[in-house]
């Protein structure tokens, strides 16, 4: 499947849980709508980035397990990669990496062009 393999789309079902905690958590029960010079989003993003990568690692090695061999009778050894479970044609535990350097990239992008270039 282009979207995931095996269980892939736990990537995606572990960032959008993080989201909607981190919306609920962040703004509502720590109040950090009251910051006037920072945007309650950027916080709950940013939350569920780092969240989302401290999960998505540990659960990408435990599931993509390295290779290893495996014997066949009346032949050679052959080494075989035993559980493939992409997202997006990465591994899981890549995706640790990507969540959160897409995010702060996507939230730079937005402070420069919706804050910084903005028209007084």
């Amino acid at each position: 499947m282009l979207f995931w393999t095996g269980k892939g789309w736990l990537v995606f079902a572990i960032w959008i849980l993080a989201v909607f905690f981190g919306a609920g958590v962040l703004v509502d029960k720590w109040h950090l709508n009251d910051a006037a010079h920072l945007s309650p989003p950027i916080f709950v993003f940013l939350f569920a980035a780092f969240v989302s990568a401290a999960t998505c690692w540990p659960l990408g090695r435990r599931v993509n397990p390295e290779k290893r061999p495996i014997y066949w009778r009346f032949s050679r050894e052959k080494t075989i990669r035993v559980g493939r479970n992409t997202f997006w044609l990465m591994p899981i535990e890549w995706w640790a990496w990507i969540i959160p350097a897409t995010t702060i990239l996507s939230l730079v992008i937005f402070h420069l062009v919706f804050i910084t270039l903005r028209a007084p």
